[in-house]
């Protein structure tokens, strides 16, 4: 594991608790509509929800167990931005890892389909 990646948790996607609906953005992937390419191998899957199942060393502000969903995010405040499921593996994958940053809590209230299309 390099230095970078010991920065990012790693965020389970709840399969059997979570009812998974595609968005438009993976629609529009998935047929080849989406106006920026998708270099294959592919994993789609765009905003994933589920619960953090590991954590990289020096991570803080989340901990294992939290409800998150995947935001986009940027490495650097001029770099371009990233998306789980449009430039990085998405949520269709059991576990998808993602800098700290790009996870926002989501409420005990909040179903997580409710949270990935909000």
């Amino acid at each position: 594991m390099t230095s970078g990646q010991a920065a990012f948790p790693r965020v389970a996607r709840l399969t059997r608790r979570l009812r998974w609906n595609p968005l438009a953005l993976d629609i529009a992937v998935r047929s080849g509509v989406y106006p920026r390419p998708v270099h294959l191998p592919h994993i789609p899957g765009v905003d994933p929800s589920g619960v953090i199942a590991q954590i990289g060393a020096g991570v803080t502000g989340r901990k294992i167990g939290d409800r998150v969903v995947a935001i986009p995010w940027r490495g650097a405040p001029d770099a371009p931005r990233r998306s789980v499921g449009l430039e990085e593996p998405g949520g269709y994958a059991q576990l998808v890892r993602l800098p700290v940053d790009a996870t926002v809590l989501v409420p005990e209230a909040l179903d997580f389909q409710t949270a990935t299309i909000i």
